[in-house]
């Protein structure tokens, strides 16, 4: 009798120790069904890029993956950090940056300097894809094919207004006839939605992009 009251007691002491399990709600089946989505996309795009011979083709499946994990890593951070609609750009940029540099030649390095600067989900998924764009298209351009060269990605906050940089230290920007890709579509509606600022500047050597966000709009 008293070994059962003793454990009673203990069960009890247990439960008042411990957090209560959380019960799934319908918003975190809707999370998971959404992350397996994106997943099973990445997954099919990744097959496509794999058999795909042309190498124009394969590079446009690719920058595809890529956008579609900028879209993926947003949510997994809304999901995780469960802070609402609110995220820490500087910590996605920084993930998305190493998923990045993983797909990226060993001779091509991602250098980032990364704020601590809170955005909502939609901003920093548009931002996150912006980077992609900048960061694959100075890979792609800013140095020749079989050689070294360096990515730097940055990002600060001062008085109300984010920043955010890519630049490199290669042969410029070059001046395209024709005309523009979707990449450079993408960069300027990006722009655009967020109503920010854009400025593209010769860093000699090298190209800078910078981009100012008013975090604060009226």
């Amino acid at each position: 009798m008293d070994a059962g009251i003793n454990a009673q007691a203990e069960a009890s002491q247990r439960a008042r120790i411990l957090p209560p399990l959380r019960v799934p709600t319908a918003v975190d089946e809707a999370n998971h069904r959404i992350a397996n989505n994106l997943q099973v996309l990445l997954n099919l795009v990744a097959a496509e890029a794999r058999e795909t011979e042309d190498a124009a083709g394969r590079a446009a499946l690719e920058r595809t993956m890529n956008r579609l994990g900028a879209i993926a890593a947003v949510h997994r951070h809304l999901h995780v950090a469960d802070t609402g609609n609110s995220i820490d750009l500087g910590t996605y940029l920084h993930e998305l940056c190493a998923h990045l540099q993983e797909s990226l030649p060993h001779h091509r390095t991602l250098l980032v300097s990364l704020d601590r600067v809170e955005v909502s989900a939609e901003t920093a998924a548009s931002l996150g894809m912006l980077a992609v764009e900048l960061v694959i298209n100075a890979c792609k351009h800013a140095y020749p094919a079989d050689c070294p060269g360096a990515v730097a990605l940055s990002l600060s906050a001062v008085a109300g207004q984010a920043r955010l940089t890519v630049e490199d230290k290669g042969c410029g920007r070059p001046r395209l006839a024709g005309q523009p890709g979707l990449g450079s579509l993408l960069i300027d509606a990006t722009v655009k939605r967020l109503n920010a600022i854009a400025v593209w500047e010769q860093a000699s050597p090298g190209t800078r992009f910078n981009l100012y966000l008013n975090l604060h709009p009226h």
